[in-house]
């Protein structure tokens, strides 16, 4: 049984690394989103300032940077109310101290 641990505690060490590292690109990819891609070029201001020139992103690379899955609207129609909870339901929340 201890290889199976081990096997474990590897998959689970990897997982751990792999979100990591995706959650890492998320700042270079949003950056990159709003500024373009950065070519390398340094350009001095006429008052001095240095700037470097970024070049704006293709269509096709924006889409593929900012697409994900978009949660699907509510239906909300004519009954679609949501009633307040009755003096009943409010003390049994509030006294169990678990209302989120």
């Amino acid at each position: 049984m201890r290889p199976i641990g081990n096997g474990v505690l590897l998959i689970g060490a990897g997982n751990d690394l792999w979100a990591t590292l995706c959650l890492g690109l998320q700042p270079r990819d949003r950056d990159q989103v709003l500024h373009g891609r950065e070519t390398g070029t340094v350009k001095r201001l006429p008052h001095g300032e240095y700037v470097e020139v970024h070049q704006p992103l293709s269509r096709t690379r924006l889409f593929t940077l900012t697409q994900h899955e978009q949660p699907s609207p509510y239906e909300i129609g004519p009954g679609a109310r949501i009633p307040k909870p009755t003096a009943e339901e409010y003390r049994a929340l509030t006294r169990e101290g678990g209302h989120h």
